[in-house]
């Protein structure tokens, strides 16, 4: 059964999304598996792309749950619940820079750390946007050595003021 959206994602190989953000956005999700306790994170890369296609029953379920509604034309990245995809998966939106690529990977490992623990299944949906957010600043300045400036600039870029 295939549904149409009249927006959604695409994924994007590695190669098209060039090197220098797949090497900044892997160098995050190693230290974030590292600091967080998780198995091997895999990143794929996604696209904005109107009326896109997709199968909900299909065998990628990373795919089902990128398209699944409702779809926020500003996503920037998504975490897949560890229960529902095996490796443990983070979506990065490919049009991103290095650096915010980087802080989106932690962001959304911290999501990932979060789906494993019984006691955050209580926790709102601003607490574990708040704790990712955290988690994700934390990360940055003990990972990355990002400038002031540099770090202003991801934090507009990903919409979250400066």
């Amino acid at each position: 059964m295939s549904t149409g959206n009249e927006h959604g994602w695409l994924e994007v190989p590695p190669y098209e999304v060039g090197i220098t953000i797949v090497k900044a956005a892997r160098r995050a999700a190693d230290h974030a598996a590292h600091d967080l306790g998780l198995d091997l994170v895999s990143l794929r890369f996604f696209r904005s792309a109107p009326n896109v296609q997709w199968d909900p029953t299909g065998p990628d379920p990373a795919i089902v749950i990128l398209n699944a509604p409702p779809i926020d034309p500003a996503m920037l990245g998504k975490a897949c619940h560890p229960e529902a995809v095996s490796p443990l998966t983070v979506w990065v939106r490919s049009t991103l820079s290095a650096p915010a690529a980087t802080a989106i990977v932690y962001h959304e490992s911290r999501h990932l750390w979060q789906g494993r623990l019984p006691e955050t299944a209580a926790w709102s949906h601003e607490q574990c946007e708040t704790d990712a957010d955290q988690y994700m600043t934390q990360a940055i300045r003990r990972h990355e050595g990002f400038t002031p400036e540099t770090l202003r600039a991801v934090l507009l870029e990903l919409g979250m003021g400066g």
